[in-house]
């Protein structure tokens, strides 16, 4: 019988395991011998939740900016799109307060000078721990982005251009066609185009 302790993440990711053949996960016993402790022994998951100080030193500071600056600049250059949950960020990280969120550096109300902006969608992660929605979420942000100085007319327009971003990028339904499908379109349409009799194409033109 499982304990009350075992969170949903480490439970989808126990029967995630399950399913894969045992030759392709690198130490796949130790794994599963770790995670079976964490989610029934009441000792080693209390060991897990006690913090540990590492003291770095400024060369690993260095080191942690600039590979985060290279990976901004990458996704920004790819155009590859980042999901941000401001309520989950805000009570899961370390922000203090949205003004402090990363969404305002990664993709700016104002356009700035220096690394590509990164697309940013907005999305609520899970609502009912939370206790959020998206319109909340757009909300949470609208204030944010006026606390931080930015006029109405620039955070409605930040936001819109978030809405599109955050359409175009889902992958439950599509939203538009890919490129692709776009192409194969166009391409039986010229097709079609080109069968018709000369004399017929003139008068349609």
């Amino acid at each position: 019988m499982q304990s009350s302790m075992t969170c949903g993440g480490l439970d989808a990711f126990d029967r995630a395991l399950r399913t894969l053949p045992r030759q392709k996960v690198r130490y796949y016993d130790a794994v599963q011998s770790i995670l079976k402790a964490y989610l029934h022994d009441q000792n080693v998951f209390e060991r897990g939740q006690e913090l540990i100080e590492i003291p770095i030193d400024d060369s690993e500071v260095a080191a942690l900016v600039a590979v985060q600056e290279a990976l901004r600049r990458g996704a920004g250059m790819r155009g590859i799109v980042v999901e941000v949950n401001p309520s989950s960020n805000l009570l899961i990280g370390d922000l203090l307060d949205l003004r402090h969120h990363p969404l305002l550096r990664l993709f700016p109300p104002d356009p700035e000078s220096g690394p590509p902006a990164v697309p940013i969608a907005i999305g609520s992660d899970d609502p009912l721990t939370f206790s959020t929605n998206l319109l909340r979420e757009y909300t949470l942000m609208f204030e944010t982005a006026r606390a931080a100085g930015y006029s109405v007319p620039v955070v409605q327009n930040w936001l819109e251009t978030i809405r599109q971003t955050s359409m175009d990028a889902r992958f439950t339904l599509a939203w538009q066609p890919s490129p692709l499908e776009m192409t194969d379109r166009l391409l039986a349409d010229l097709e079609a185009f080109l069968r018709i009799p000369h004399r017929e194409r003139r008068s349609r033109s």
